[in-house]
């Protein structure tokens, strides 16, 4: 039997979608490492062409029908649990809601507060600032 001892440190934090702590990382330390030592009841395949080899059962049979050499137990030595204050911002900020002080400069319909900065409609020409000569 292989066994692993491992230690544990879980990050939690709370967000506005889930104010109760919860785990954002979990982190997993290999400590110490017991080997099972040989395979006891080796699994024998059989190929199309005829050859056969022998591969051990822990790579075969499920967890109940490997022998005692090739289980795997993994004991958790430490469990360490730590809480992130800090709050996560991801993304940008909120668009501006509402709509802008000025209209539109090229139609002079209401803007959206969004778009206040180009100060015109996604659709609207600019307006050129030159005349056609005469």
């Amino acid at each position: 039997m292989s066994i692993y001892l491992v230690d544990v440190h879980v990050v939690t934090h709370t967000c506005p979608a889930d104010a109760e702590p919860h785990p954002v990382s979990t982190a997993r330390t290999i400590v110490h490492v017991t080997p099972g030592g040989p395979c006891h009841t080796p699994v024998t395949l059989h190929d199309h062409d005829g050859t056969t080899i022998e591969i051990p059962c822990g790579r075969r049979e499920p967890h109940d029908r490997q022998c005692g050499a090739c289980r795997t137990v993994v004991i958790e030595r430490t469990v360490t649990i730590e809480h992130d204050p800090t709050p996560v911002r991801r993304g940008q900020p909120p668009a501006p809601a509402g709509y802008a002080p000025k209209p539109c400069t090229t139609c002079g319909l209401p803007l959206a507060a969004v778009l206040a900065q180009t100060g015109r409609h996604l659709l609207c020409a600019p307006r050129l600032a030159y005349r056609r000569a005469a």
